[in-house]
């Protein structure tokens, strides 16, 4: 068993060099999924501001990007990381001071007027290659180029990303999400997409990539997390970030030569980072369901994990209580039944401690689930079956049929049910070309939800494929409902 402590506590200026676990993470702004590899710095103390809670601070990668999440709680405000893309190099890049973005010209952009942040460093420990800035509506990637502390233009930054995304990704391969609401859930923060031959392709401002090669030898990134005030003309920053400082280096408003946190991207430096090997991620909780009223539960998953871990209600929490029951639901869900009904459809927290995959790998994961106003109170089940000899384009160059899609194939689905995927279209025997498959709808699935489904054929499978002719809707309002072939 190799259990990952989510939460620990770490040396703010200490070099990390370990390298990426396989969890990719999902753009949606809620940094839930990330591993204690992942895990850069922690906050861990009382917040200055009541209304700003600083938590964690996430860097991972893989062989194309850089992934970047921030956990951080907000009631309005902005979310900061600034970035140095290559720490200590001779000579240095980067600003010195973001102070100077205030006062100029209202015409200028807003990723300039309202990313002024109250920071300063004139010790020669930082130098702002990259930011990235969130108020939970327009996400930003900014690029700077300017070095030291002249005033800054629009020559000087350049806008890499400019979306009012919000919490939903673009889907390019430069990207961003940030989710900032006025609930209680502490899973808010932003997310952030940095291809490396983006973040490393600024004609070799800092450092040079060489021939097959993905980033610049014994590559190293420098990061400081905070909050500012989103107001034009006003660089007044909170004293928290992430790392936690330990010095006095905040006054009026400013940051001045705080602390940083570093990450070896590649500490072998052969020009490709660092990345570990085999099965090293651990799960965590991806989605849940429930509706007011009932006495059940659905909670899903990222991949597959192991019946045994997933029954043991020891290892389950909801709303503080322990489950009477834990019944495995398919290879990554499982349906967990209450000691009484759910009574509102306030928050309801949801932790797995011990859940494990086959390889042993296990985390404490959390999620803030808010019910439905109602549900079904029995589970549902249907069967879907199609056609696959007519209408769904057939040919040499194109397979048949195997799985469908239901409400999409991209998560969180429209109502958080079914959290897989796909699912496995199943021959019927004696029928022509008819393959089928059958969907649980557990208790406190909404009441009347459409399900559209899709083919999927074998290779390859879109994210979140259209619905085609062949395509079944069908209204789930029994305890069984299913169609069969003419």
């Amino acid at each position: 068993m190799k259990k990952f402590a989510f939460f620990s506590t770490l040396v703010l200026t200490a070099i990390f060099a370990s390298a990426t676990p396989p969890n990719t993470p999902v753009l949606d702004g809620r940094p839930i999924e990330y591993d204690a590899t992942d895990l850069r710095a922690v906050f861990g103390a009382e917040p200055a501001w009541t209304t700003v809670t600083v938590s964690n601070l996430f860097v991972t990668w893989d062989a194309t990007n850089l992934y970047i999440g921030y956990q951080a709680w907000l009631q309005s405000d902005k979310l900061v990381v600034i970035i140095d893309a290559d720490p200590d190099a001779a000579p240095p890049t980067g600003a010195t001071t973001t102070t100077n973005w205030i006062g100029n010209d209202d015409d200028f952009p807003g990723y300039i007027k309202f990313n002024e942040f109250g920071w300063t460093d004139t010790q020669g420990h930082f130098g702002l290659d990259y930011m990235l800035a969130s108020e939970g509506t327009y996400n930003n990637i900014l690029r700077v180029l300017y070095d030291g502390t002249s005033f800054v233009n629009t020559n000087d930054i350049v806008a890499l990303f400019d979306a009012p995304n919000g919490n939903t990704r673009t889907g390019g391969t430069l990207d961003m999400a940030c989710e900032r609401n006025s609930s209680p859930c502490p899973h808010q923060g932003l997310e952030a997409q940095i291809p490396w031959s983006v973040f490393y392709g600024a004609e070799g401002r800092f450092g040079t990539v060489e021939p097959g090669e993905i980033v610049p030898r014994g590559a190293t990134i420098r990061l400081l997390a905070g909050v500012h005030n989103n107001i034009p003309n006003d660089i007044y920053s909170c004293p928290d970030t992430l790392p936690r400082q330990t010095g006095d280096v905040w006054a009026d408003g400013y940051l001045t030569n705080p602390e940083y946190v570093d990450v070896i991207i590649d500490s072998d430096n052969d020009g490709i980072p660092d990345m570990l090997t085999g099965d090293v991620n651990a799960p965590y909780i991806q989605n849940a369901s429930g509706a007011v009223g009932a006495s059940t539960v659905y909670v899903a998953f990222n991949e597959p994990v192991t019946p045994a871990t997933v029954a043991n209600t020891a290892n389950w929490s909801v709303g503080g209580a322990v489950p009477n029951a834990a019944t495995p639901q398919g290879a990554s869900g499982v349906l967990l039944e209450l000691p009484a009904p759910i009574a509102t459809g306030d928050m309801l927290s949801i932790r797995a401690t011990g859940v494990e995959v086959a390889a042993g790998n296990s985390r404490v994961t959390d999620f803030c689930l808010f019910p439905a106003s109602a549900g079904i109170t029995q589970s549902v089940q249907v069967t879907f079956q199609v056609n696959t000899n007519s209408g769904m384009g057939i040919s040499k160059k194109h397979a048949a049929p195997t799985a469908f899609f239901v409400n999409g194939g991209a998560l969180p689905l429209e109502w958080n049910y079914p959290p897989s995927q796909n699912t496995p279209l199943t021959p019927i025997p004696g029928s022509n070309g008819w393959v089928q498959a059958t969907v649980t709808f557990p208790p406190g699935s909404p009441p009347s939800c459409t399900i559209n489904t899709a083919r999927s054929l074998a290779a390859p499978t879109p994210s979140r494929p259209s619905a085609s002719p062949a395509s079944t809707t069908r209204r789930a309002s029994s305890p069984s409902t299913t169609t069969a072939p003419p």
